[in-house]
């Protein structure tokens, strides 16, 4: 393994996601199942984050703001 890369995904559900990347410094943090892992609060530390990098894999739940109902 590399000590570079941080990998998180549903396996790590009960540990607290957001206190794991705020102590986490100059690594490559692949996120897989973000869309269940990562609250509001962590996709904005994210966003604003500069002392790491991220690979954010996740899907695109109706719940999602993005999600818009097609007409029949």
């Amino acid at each position: 393994m590399n000590p570079d890369i941080v990998c998180l995904n549903y396996l790590d559900y009960q540990k607290n996601i957001g206190n794991m990347i705020r102590n986490t410094e100059k690594k490559l943090i692949v996120i897989n199942n973000a869309d269940i892992l990562l609250d509001d609060d962590t996709r904005k530390y994210i966003a604003l984050d500069d002392k790491n990098q991220y690979l954010i894999i996740g899907r695109n739940s109706k719940e999602s703001v993005c999600y818009e109902r097609e007409s029949v």
